[in-house]
Formats: structure tokens, C-alpha cells, sequence
């Protein structure tokens, strides 16, 4: 909105720097307003905060500059990220409903034993010292692999994608990223190899990256960008049916964009399927576990009780 309304890209970073939420964007903000009141491009300027800001994002924006379509890529690029964060909201609060589940579990758990004991506290400490041993070795640890390691991640990655449900939403949603970036870079206008290279790197995924980008070298060898994608073998039949047909009527951005919104619908209702399924799930555990829990402390209290002669 502020570009198209004229407003000087500086005067649009001192406002964002005024009314930043966060300290870090405060600081961005004015950062930029600096690096362009110094002469620098937007792109350059975007460039010395390659941390904060994707790589994808920075070349479009480049892009952008140099076309002339500043204003249409920022606001591609602002809907984009937009659709992204609705998605990860989403998945953020189902998964903190079944923390918090599982941190009601952890608590019954707690009490049960606690009462089992006879009401010893060292019990209680004990047990939350396994459950926090299980915590570092089963989940931070893990995740600081999957952060830093890109091996660890392609192992992982292609564990959850020979999983039957959880596989095939991981897939859609990254067909879904692949889609929007590539139908961003063809509207921008951005060389069909750099394109391919970034919507690959927006798929979030070591292992179809890999292969996406095997269309680079197809398309070197003299194949067609629809023919190219559909030889990495990454794309469903319908999906490498849309690109043909989008390639050979002029419309391959179009139909990336089409392609874009099947997968993430396709993705956002597998998803609530695995989470009804899993929640379910998760219910009869507990509701088991507290049966199990209540049966063996009555069968303590009657153990315990005196017997009449």
C-alpha cells in the first residue's frame, strides 16, 4: 500500500521502524532506511540483512527493481508469506492443543504416582527426572540435528514421506511452496534456471530439492519447463498434466498459481484428518492409561487392607 501510494521507500522504513512490534524489526527498519538514504539499491539493502530475510525474497525483490514491478512483487511476495503464516499458525495451535493435552497427562501421571507412593515426594522428582532425560535425548537433541545437520534432515525427511498420511501432507505442502514460487518468479520475470533454484529451496525439503533441481540440467539439455519438471518424478500425474497444459497454452504461471492452491487445499485437509485421527488417538491412550493408573491403585488399597479372620 505505501508504494503504490508514492511514499518514498525511505519514509516507509522510518514509519516501520516507528511502529515495529519487535526490537529486531525496529532495527531492520532503520537499518534500510540508511543503507538507501546512503544510495543503495533496495535489493543491496535487503542483501545486508540476507539473515532476516530469505534468498528467495531478496532476488525477487531484485527482480522487481530492475523490471520496473516493484510494487506488484512486494505485493506477490506480501501474499505469499501471508498464506505460509496462516498455514503455520494453524499447525502451531493444533500442536499446542496436544501439548497441553499431553501436559494434563503428565500431571495425572504425576498425581497418581505420588498418591501410589504413599504420598513420597522423592518419587515425584524421580520421575520427572526421567521424563526430562527423555526430553533431551528424544526431542532437543533431535531437533538441534534436524536444525544443523542437512543429512540428519534428509534421513528424517524421508522417513515421514514413506509414512502414509503424514508422508503425503509433508509432500503437498511442499508442492505448494514449489508452486507459488515458481508462479512468483515467472510473473516477475526472473531467469526460468534461477527460478527453479529458489522455488526448490523454498520447498523446505533437502530431499525433493534435490530432485526438483534435476529440471535445471534437463532444462540445459534442451527440454521444455513442463517436460523438465515432470522428468525429477517429484509431481504427481495430475500436477505434471496441469504444467503441460499451462506451458502449451502460454499460461505456465497461471497454472503454477492453480497447481499452488489444489496442493495446499489438498495438504490443509489431510492435515485435519491426521490431527482428528491423532487426537482420538491421543484420548484413548490417556483414557486407558488413567484406567490402567485407577485399577492398579484400588488393587494397592485392597492388597493393603487387613483380612478378617
Amino acid at each position: 500500500m505505501a508504494l503504490k501510494s508514492g511514499i518514498p521507500i525511505n519514509r516507509v522504513f522510518d514509519s516501520l521502524a516507528k511502529s515495529a512490534s519487535t526490537s529486531r524489526l525496529r532495527i531492520i527498519s532503520r537499518g534500510m532506511k540508511d543503507e538507501i538514504e546512503a544510495g543503495s539499491s533496495l535489493a543491496q539493502a535487503f542483501k545486508k540483512y540476507n539473515r532476516d530475510f530469505p534468498e528467495m525474497f531478496v532476488s525477487l525483490m531484485a527482480v522487481g527493481e530492475q523490471t520496473g514491478h516493484i510494487e506488484e512483487v512486494a505485493a506477490q511476495l506480501a501474499e505469499y508469506y501471508q498464506r505460509r503464516y496462516s498455514i503455520i499458525s494453524k499447525m502451531k495451535w493444533e500442536l499446542l492443543f496436544i501439548g497441553f493435552y499431553f501436559l494434563l497427562l503428565l500431571s495425572l501421571v504425576v498425581f497418581i504416582l505420588y498418591v501410589r507412593s504413599g504420598w513420597d515426594v522423592r518419587v515425584i522428582y524421580d520421575f520427572l527426572a526421567r521424563v526430562a532425560i527423555c526430553v533431551i535425548f528424544f526431542i532437543l537433541i533431535p531437533w538441534a540435528f534436524y536444525r544443523n545437520l542437512r543429512s540428519f534432515r534428509i534421513v528424517v525427511q524421508t522417513i515421514i514421506q514413506s509414512l502414509p498420511l503424514l508422508g503425503r501432507i509433508l509432500n503437498q505442502f511442499c508442492l505448494s511452496r514449489f508452486a507459488s514460487s515458481m508462479a512468483l518468479g515467472l510473473r516477475t520475470g526472473m531467469e526460468i534456471r534461477e527460478t527453479i533454484r529458489f522455488s526448490a529451496a523454498a520447498m523446505g525439503s533437502p530431499l525433493l530439492e534435490r530432485r526438483a533441481l534435476k529440471a535445471i540440467d534437463y532444462i540445459e539439455g534442451g527440454s521444455s519447463i513442463a517436460e523438465s519438471l515432470v522428468r525429477t518424478r517429484v509431481f504427481p500425474t495430475l500436477i505434471n498434466y496441469m504444467y503441460e497444459t499451462g506451458e502449451q497454452s502460454g499460461r505456465l504461471f497461471e497454472m503454477m498459481e492453480r497447481v499452488a492452491v489444489v496442493s495446499r487445499e489438498q495438504a490443509e485437509n489431510a492435515l485435519k484428518i491426521f490431527i482428528k485421527i491423532f487426537t482420538t488417538l491421543a484420548y484413548l491412550c490417556v483414557l486407558l492409561f488413567i484406567a490402567y493408573m485407577i485399577i492398579g491403585l484400588w488393587t494397592g488399597i485392597i492388597g493393603d487392607l487387613p483380612l478378617s479372620n
